[in-house]
């Protein structure tokens, strides 16, 4: 597992966001590893930022999808840990 050091990191990067997938399908898939924060999604970009409320449910996400990759309406989705702000 390549969390990172700094335990205030709660975000993930997400790219290659569809128009077809909108904040609340986002929201769903990441409500079940824990409390959302926040999701802002970039459609000129087409990629998302998805902040969790705790570092506990952002790596249960990270870890649930470290194997299977990410799939969201049937859209291979690239997740990255976000940066230090």
């Amino acid at each position: 597992k390549d969390f990172p050091q700094d335990t205030s990191i709660c975000t993930f990067y997400v790219g290659g966001v569809p128009e077809t997938v909108s904040q609340q399908d986002l929201l769903d898939h990441f409500y079940a590893h824990g409390e959302v924060r926040s999701i802002r999604k970039l459609e000129q970009k087409k990629c998302a930022f998805v902040t969790f409320a705790t570092r506990q449910a952002a790596e249960q996400a990270a870890t649930a999808h470290a194997e299977t990759g990410l799939e969201v309406k049937g859209a291979r989705l690239k997740l990255m840990w976000g940066k230090a702000v």
